[in-house]
């Protein structure tokens, strides 16, 4: 769940594989989200900018390791739209 300027995961840790990944924006500005793993930003997943009140999902394919959430929206991951997410394996 997004919100000016915060991330809400339901879960702190995932399975390896594929999962559903959900964006729900309840904030008042659009929001995007960017997945990628931490120690290789090169492997990542991008939502398209979700207009507030709407909710987007896709099912990514997710290795072990740990994966950063953040919005890629100018100055919204510095503002606290950014967490991470321990995949296990």
């Amino acid at each position: 769940v997004t919100r000016e300027f915060s991330i809400t995961l339901s879960r702190r840790t995932l399975p390896a594989g594929q999962v559903s990944i959900e964006l729900a924006n309840m904030g008042q500005d659009p929001h995007d989200l960017r997945v990628e793993r931490a120690d290789s930003p090169a492997t990542a997943f991008s939502f398209t900018l979700a207009k507030p009140r709407t909710v987007s999902s896709r099912k990514l394919v997710l290795a072990p390791g740990e994966w950063k959430l953040y919005c890629t929206l100018d100055g919204h991951a510095a503002a606290g739209m950014s967490t991470t997410v321990t995949v296990s394996g």
